[in-house]
C-alpha cells in the first residue's frame, strides 16, 4: 500500500493560509479523528446496522452511504464523542470486580 500524502494548505494572494476540511471522513479518518481503531468503527457500523433493523439506539457513531462508500459526517462524529464521553475522564473499570485489599476471607478452622 502507497503512504497517503497531505496536500499542504493554499496559501492565497492576500497571504492567509487556506484550509478546507472534508465534511465526510472516511473510516480510516473519522477512526483517526475518534481516537479509536478502523474495526472497531466497522465492528459497531454491523452491529448498529442490525439495531437499526430492530428499531434500536446506535451504540457506535452514525454513518452514511454515499455512491463512493461508508463515511462519517464530522457533525455525527462530535454528537457521538459528546453522548458517549466521560465528564474528567473517571471511568468504571471493565474488570471484574476485585476483592477490597483487606480481603474479607474468612479463616480456616
Amino acid at each position: 500500500m502507497t503512504p497517503r500524502t497531505v496536500k499542504p494548505p493554499a496559501v492565497v494572494d492576500s497571504g492567509r493560509v487556506v484550509s478546507v476540511s472534508p465534511p465526510v471522513l472516511s473510516v480510516k479518518d473519522a477512526a483517526i479523528y475518534c481516537a479509536c481503531s478502523t474495526s472497531s468503527l466497522n465492528t459497531w457500523r454491523a452491529a448498529d446496522a442490525k439495531r437499526l433493523q430492530r428499531g434500536e439506539q446506535l451504540v457506535g457513531p452514525a454513518w452514511v452511504m454515499l455512491s463512493y462508500g461508508i463515511r462519517y459526517p464530522r457533525a455525527y462524529l462530535d454528537a457521538w464523542i459528546q453522548r458517549t464521553s466521560v465528564p474528567c475522564g473517571v471511568m468504571e473499570s471493565r474488570r471484574r470486580a476485585t476483592p477490597a485489599a483487606g480481603r474479607d476471607v474468612e479463616a480456616g478452622p
